[in-house]
């Protein structure tokens, strides 16, 4: 029989916030059973590697990664003549630009 655990028990077991566990829930990365108004969690759910629970970049990184969209986006802008046109073509061109750095 698998044994069940409260959102409580799993924030106590991985020593993160009840709110952390939620947002795993709400991803899809936790899978969790609703029994009425309570959340429950299979044990053997948690005991997988918590690397599928890795945490968004920092605030550093993300601006990083704005930055970079923003030169990118300027720089499409500027090879087309005018707006870089829809995000397929963005995508596009960021694979031609990848394989061409390898």
């Amino acid at each position: 029989m698998d044994e069940y655990l409260t959102i409580r028990e799993v924030r106590d077991l991985l020593k993160v916030s009840d709110r952390t566990v939620r947002r795993w829930i709400e991803r899809g990365s936790l899978p969790a059973l609703k029994i009425g108004r309570s959340v429950r969690i299979r044990r053997a759910d948690i005991d997988r590697p918590v690397e599928a629970h890795r945490p968004l970049p920092g605030a550093k990184a993300q601006l990083a990664i704005l930055a970079r969209a923003r030169q990118l986006r300027h720089r499409l802008d500027a090879r087309h003549g005018g707006p870089a046109g829809n995000a397929v073509e963005i995508l596009k061109d960021i694979r031609l630009e990848r394989a061409h750095a390898r």
